[in-house]
């Protein structure tokens, strides 16, 4: 029997979901974990059931008391001192899914965002799909906009990026890896594309790309508990160009193909160049060297 934690903003709970439904389809008895969420102050909350129909197995509070260790500091140590659960709640390091043992329980701890070895997008579109939201004049105005049009999301992550351990974590996506992209995305569909900008810090980007399109629309209105129909209205793009953002990720890969051009690198370590899969006919901007770009990986 597995438990999967969840934890994380959507587009993580997504790649969790996703892992929980592939250990289902290799044969084992799979129960999922929410519940860090009550003292998780970060994003949105647990929001994988609220946006997708999708059915959660919520793990049965004997099995959590058997296998999961404590996120406390306290309870750490006292993990460490006594061994206690330290060979059944294993990290996503301490796994390889090929040969992950059915005869002994484990909780996983993970975000499983590495995922080339069992995804296969055709299935993820069939596999989550959201729920038909209510959306209020003004969405319903911008979903009317995205469909009728050669339309292009673009996502500028900033936010919790900005903290001092993020800013060393992961990799700056930055101006010229938005000009490039435009470059590209531009010879790739036309010129009569029409960019729509979703971001977490909007009035940044109003600022700051000065695209020369005047029809550009800047969606400065889907905040706190709305904030999903950000990647519900991405996902309904004709194109998109997204950084190093698992939000945008699922954007990207679900409702339908699209053309999506990524950053090659999500992290400043290289040791995990590999932790997030990137399809190969996403179109991949090298912004370690920024002077080329390749189709894919």
């Amino acid at each position: 029997m597995l438990i999967v934690r969840y934890i994380g903003g959507l587009g993580n709970q997504l790649f969790q979901y996703a892992f929980a439904q592939e250990l289902r389809r290799r044969g084992y008895n799979v129960y999922e974990d929410v519940g860090d969420f009550a003292q998780y102050k970060k994003h949105q909350g647990f929001e994988l059931t609220k946006v997708f129909d999708v059915t959660i197995e919520y793990a049965p509070k004997k099995y959590l008391d058997r296998l999961k260790r404590g996120n406390s500091i306290f309870e750490r140590i006292k993990a460490k001192l006594f061994l206690k659960n330290k060979k059944t709640h294993l990290s996503q390091a301490q796994i390889n899914i090929d040969s992950l043992s059915k005869n002994k329980d484990f909780y996983l701890d993970g975000y499983w965002q590495d995922c080339s070895s069992y995804i296969i997008r055709n299935e993820l579109r069939t596999l989550i799909k959201f729920k038909k939201p209510s959306l209020n004049k003004r969405n319903e105005k911008l979903f009317y906009q995205i469909n009728s049009s050669n339309s292009i999301g673009v996502h500028v992550r900033r936010g919790d990026y900005l903290n001092k351990e993020n800013v060393n974590h992961f990799e700056n996506i930055g101006q010229e890896y938005y000009h490039k992209a435009k470059k590209i995305i531009t010879k790739e569909m036309g010129s009569d594309i029409k960019f729509f900008f979703f971001s977490d810090d909007i009035d940044y980007v109003k600022s700051e790309f000065n695209w020369g399109e005047e029809e550009a629309v800047f969606v400065d209105w889907n905040l706190g508990e709305n904030s999903y129909l950000d990647m519900y209205m991405m996902a309904h793009c004709q194109g998109l160009i997204i950084p190093n953002s698992t939000f945008s990720w699922w954007a990207g890969v679900l409702v339908k193909e699209k053309k999506v051009i990524s950053p090659k690198y999500w992290w400043k370590d290289r040791k995990r160049d590999n932790d997030v899969y990137l399809p190969e006919n996403w179109y991949l901007i090298n912004n370690r060297n920024e002077n080329n770009y390749s189709l894919g990986i």
